[in-house]
């Protein structure tokens, strides 16, 4: 036959813990609150804060302080060849929308006109005989 099933051996016993159950509670409270993400927060902005000086704004980190993020603006007093380009072909299309909202207008108003001098001659012709 085979060999007999044996159990294996028990886990060692654990050492005794060198606390009372209400201190083990209290710490295990404060591991968990030092683990929430405001309680990092507070504690980041404790360290990256000025004091006083910034109470007007938020919170900024060293880096931050020392030079603003992103590319610096360009001067708005040079404009680019580009631009001045742009601005002369913007400047042509508006003339030539003037040019026809104005040609419209004056065809509108040259048919206004012959149509009302036409009806007139025809209405007076009609009181005359």
């Amino acid at each position: 036959m085979g060999r007999r099933f044996r159990p294996p051996p028990p886990a060692p016993s654990k050492p005794r813990m060198e606390c009372t159950l209400q201190e083990h509670l209290a710490n295990v409270k404060e591991q968990q609150e030092s683990k929430s993400a405001s309680a990092k927060l507070a504690e980041w902005e404790k360290n990256n804060s000025q004091g006083e000086n910034d109470l007007d704004g938020p919170v900024l980190s060293e880096a931050q302080r020392t030079t603003p993020a992103g590319p610096a603006m360009p001067e708005k007093g040079k404009k680019k060849k580009k631009d001045k380009e742009h601005d002369k072909k913007k400047k042509k299309r508006n003339k030539k929308k003037e040019k026809k909202t104005k040609d419209k207008d004056k065809k509108k108003k040259k048919k206004k006109k012959t149509s009302s001098s036409s009806s007139s001659s025809s209405s007076s012709g009609k009181v005359a005989a």
